[in-house]
């Protein structure tokens, strides 16, 4: 994933730098309270990747803006990345993003989650583990 992240010298001068703008993914207020942090997390883990790369503090979850802070903010907006969640059968999620041509430079996505995706993993994972492993059987994905 490329963002306009900007060390010094990062990777091959061995050292981390902190980059000029944050990649900065909003989570929607419609992922449950007691879901966000781990999307938090789960955006944030990242970090480790991009000190590898010599990017520090180069991407971070927030919540969506209130009106005062910046009135002119709109989630559809393609300046904003976003964390969608959906209530809905689907068992899906995606990730839609708008990139540079010529750089490949991701410049905004928008992660949508539908809720039937635990679902799906749960399926996923027994489909595809061992019949006589018990724990396979035994498991219980919380919605």
């Amino acid at each position: 994933m490329k963002t306009r992240a900007q060390g010094h010298g990062g990777f091959h001068a061995r050292r981390i730098g902190r980059t000029r703008q944050t990649y900065c993914i909003y989570h929607s207020p419609s992922i449950p309270q007691k879901w966000v942090k781990y999307f938090k997390q789960g955006v944030e883990d990242w970090q480790s990747t991009f000190e590898c790369a010599g990017f520090k503090n180069a991407i971070q979850a927030r919540p969506i803006p209130t009106k005062e802070e910046a009135p002119d903010f709109d989630p559809m907006d393609a300046r904003y990345s976003m964390i969608e969640y959906f209530v809905s059968y689907v068992e899906n999620s995606y990730g839609p993003h708008v990139s540079d041509l010529c750089s490949g430079e991701i410049i905004e996505s928008h992660v949508c989650i539908f809720l039937n995706a635990i679902k799906l993993l749960h399926d996923i994972y027994l489909l595809q583990s061992d019949a006589q492993e018990e724990q396979a059987h035994e498991i219980g994905l919380q919605r």
